[in-house]
């Protein structure tokens, strides 16, 4: 009976560690894709005289709000584990908002 229960308890720690794999590549994906969420509102927000930095400002911006691009952005949205409709709102706010990141008023 101990040989079958040592087999057993082998058996569930190599399937907790593959499960915990899982879960890490899943963050992981997430996480890629939640990255290339903020890079695009940075792009949308960048103040950049260059030339290229100015086109990938409006790259960006298109990218986030532009209705062509609205089944992309969805889907990226989905791979992030974000809800669409949410993370559209904050961007608008935050755009309209010049992208700020953090209060700069030092006294509150």
């Amino acid at each position: 009976m101990s040989i079958f229960h040592n087999i057993l308890n082998n058996c569930t720690l190599e399937n907790n560690e593959i499960h915990l794999h899982h879960l890490k590549e899943i963050y992981a994906y997430k996480s890629i894709w939640r990255a290339v969420i903020t890079q695009a509102l940075m792009d949308a927000s960048s103040n950049s005289k260059k030339k290229f930095a100015k086109k990938q400002k409006i790259d960006a911006i298109r990218w986030l709000l532009d209705d062509l691009y609205v089944d992309e952005f969805k889907m990226v949205c989905n791979l992030a584990d974000l809800d669409y409709k949410n993370v559209l709102v904050k961007i608008k706010k935050a755009l309209a908002n010049g992208c700020k990141w953090r209060n700069d008023n030092k006294n509150n």
